[in-house]
């Protein structure tokens, strides 16, 4: 809310320059001069497209309740951006991090704290999904997760062996942290549903007593758990389903990182990737 109270900010004082001060004096000219302008001040594209969909939101806001007619932000598009794929974990880097060699396996944090690792890459469950587990959302006999997302759907999310085992190991201790009425299979220092800024600041000091040198976060968690995946499987809609994305559109980033995987493969291995030495 506050980014597009800005951008409309931003936009109006574009206006004012321009002599424009009404909603009604803004056309289709004036919005393409105006990210033409924020184009050339170095904003990049996805910057300008949040800029028209801001101006395209209130525009429909003015149509629905204020009697608007012209929609000055029609077939005006920014320029494209370049994606930037998700950072993932290796498989050696995600080792050294869940790796515990039997280390302090009874204290109630690092029960918990490997219990979450655990659970955020071995099902790629959003930070969102994982705080908002309860109890009752486990089964255990089929070993998947009842996930509530968005908008009161659902989806089963399946656990592996590793994630079972350490959330057995947190549930054994659980009593001592939690609240004897708290429904959450995670929770804080105050016996209630742990909060999101508890488990990034928990991962990120994870990452640091194991040397990680890497920002790690519980969205890095989740792109390691669908690239590899892919990597596998190379089964798009799979991983479609199993990350819980409606549109397969949002799914197919993970396209883009296998192939960035298999063209490295491609370069190192192929006899017509590479120069060969020159022969003496």
């Amino acid at each position: 809310m506050l980014a597009y109270s800005r951008d409309l900010t931003c936009f109006i004082a574009f206006c004012e320059s321009r002599q424009i001060h009404t909603w009604d004096g803004v056309n289709g000219k004036l919005v393409r001069a105006y990210i033409t302008k924020q184009h050339k001040q170095g904003l990049s594209g996805r910057s300008l497209q949040r800029y028209l969909s801001s101006i395209r939101q209130f525009y429909r806001y003015l149509t629905r309740y204020h009697g608007a007619t012209d929609t000055p932000t029609e077939g005006i598009k920014a320029p494209k951006y370049k994606k930037r794929l998700p950072s993932t974990l290796t498989v050696e880097q995600l080792n050294n991090l869940l790796v515990t060699d039997g280390e302090q396996n009874t204290d109630c944090l690092f029960c918990r704290d490997l219990a979450i690792l655990e659970v955020l890459y071995g099902s790629g469950l959003r930070l969102a999904e994982m705080v908002s587990l309860d109890l009752n959302d486990i089964n255990w006999h089929d070993q998947v997760f009842l996930i509530h997302g968005k908008g009161n759907k659902q989806r089963l999310a399946p656990f592996g062996r590793m994630a079972k085992s350490a959330l057995e190991n947190w549930l054994l201790v659980r009593h001592k942290m939690a609240n004897s009425q708290e429904k959450a299979v995670f929770v804080g220092h105050r016996g209630n549903r742990i909060s999101h800024g508890s488990v990034q600041n928990r991962l990120k000091k994870w990452a640091h007593d194991r040397a990680l040198n890497v920002p790690l976060t519980p969205h890095m968690l989740r792109h390691s758990y669908a690239t590899h995946i892919m990597e596998s499987s190379n089964d798009l809609v799979g991983v479609q389903h199993l990350l819980g994305h409606k549109n397969i559109t949002s799914t197919q980033v993970y396209l883009a990182l296998d192939f960035k995987y298999l063209a490295s493969v491609y370069d190192k291995t192929h006899p017509r990737a590479f120069k060969r030495k020159d022969r003496k």
